[in-house]
């Protein structure tokens, strides 16, 4: 048995990997840059005189794009260790909407958002500032202001 446990760890690791050459060969540029609007700098409330509340309350926006037209969006606090993963994260729960995932070494795969699947068809993928991610949702660090969107697209456009 843990032969065969063994065996499917390999072959996952070896999807993985297979699938993170593919992303680098054909790279993020064939995707359709995010239709986005402008939006303000950083939300920042000045509250000094409230006990127990920082001076200042930084937030990103996070977007959810489904491709089908269905859009979620949400208000998130930012602080130096906020990452995409984490918008997206709260967002859902927010929603209360179903989150799948699975960690690896690299970091957090995406495997479905509310029963959308990550496959070799269509996948999840962030942006920041309409820029593609370049390394695990998880290890990136966001700053006050950024525009975090998750979309569900084919890798191939």
């Amino acid at each position: 048995m843990a032969k065969v446990k063994l065996v499917i760890f390999s072959l996952a690791v070896l999807l993985i990997f297979w699938i993170t050459l593919w992303f680098r060969r054909f790279g993020f540029s064939n995707f359709p840059k995010p239709q986005t609007q402008i939006l303000p700098s950083p939300a920042i409330t000045q509250n000094a005189n409230v006990e127990g509340v920082s001076d200042e309350t930084l937030q990103s926006t996070t977007i959810i794009d489904f491709g089908n037209g269905g859009l979620v969006t949400n208000k998130v606090s930012v602080n130096e260790s906020t990452t995409p993963f984490d918008t997206l994260s709260e967002t859902l729960q927010k929603e209360q909407l179903e989150l799948k995932t699975k960690r690896y070494d690299f970091g957090v795969f995406v495997e479905s958002v509310d029963g959308f699947a990550s496959t070799a068809d269509m996948a999840w993928i962030y942006f920041v500032n309409t820029e593609p991610g370049t390394v695990a949702a998880d290890q990136y660090k966001l700053k006050p202001g950024d525009l975090v969107e998750w979309k569900y697209l084919a890798p191939s456009e």
